[in-house]
């Protein structure tokens, strides 16, 4: 193939690209307003600026693109949570300062009540509709990937005991977010992250 053959492929799969972006986009904006059951082709279409025809040349019926929009708003959200992760930990140089800049970063995060309710729709969606679930699967498993590696390092470092349960304490760090739900239905609910997640630091045994 001749170098002018690739930059026209290249082009075509960018365009591609974009158009599909488009298209996911538009069906998020849609599914944000009237939910999957009431979301229409045609309207997605119109706010994509592209014929149902060609939305259907990317998607291959209404469950697909309600999946795509699902795992597009959810790949976002996790790449936020690895983001402000990843600068807690490259930021402590001790592990008292790492816990409290953890403590802050989710308070911060987790108190955005759009992001929270983004979450669960996600998640919600994928517990009814098995086409949802293996969109956002492998973008949970990758987060969990590079969270397990973050703990395991700090442990590692010597910051947490060698005798600690990494996958409980990783189901912790990933249960929090849900735990801020219950303060939207009850005010005086309130989640302590570090007490939380101090719970399954493992205690030395004490001197007698």
């Amino acid at each position: 193939m001749s170098a002018d053959s690739d930059d026209v492929a290249q082009a075509s799969r960018a365009a591609d690209k974009d158009v599909r972006s488009q298209i996911v986009e538009a069906a998020f904006s849609v599914l944000q307003e009237v939910g999957p059951t009431r979301l229409r082709i045609q309207e997605v279409a119109r706010r994509a600026g592209v014929s149902p025809t060609l939305l259907y040349y990317y998607f291959d019926g209404k469950h697909a693109l309600i999946a795509a929009a699902y795992a597009r708003d959810y790949a976002l959200i996790l790449e936020r949570d690895l983001e402000l992760t990843r600068a807690v930990f490259a930021a402590s140089s001790t592990p008292s300062e790492l816990f409290h800049s953890t403590l802050k970063t989710y308070g911060l995060t987790f108190n955005d009540r759009d992001i929270r309710r983004r979450r669960l729709d996600a998640l919600s969606a994928a517990q009814h509709d098995p086409i949802v679930a293996a969109a956002i699967a492998p973008l949970q498993k990758a987060y969990t990937d590079e969270l397990r590696a973050q703990v395991t390092a700090i442990r590692d470092e010597g910051w947490l005991p060698e005798t600690i349960d990494i996958e409980a304490f990783l189901m912790v760090m990933m249960a929090l977010p849900f735990g801020q739900v219950f303060s939207d239905l009850d005010e005086s609910f309130e989640v302590d992250v570090l007490s939380a997640l101090a719970l399954l630091v493992p205690r030395a045994p004490s001197e007698g």
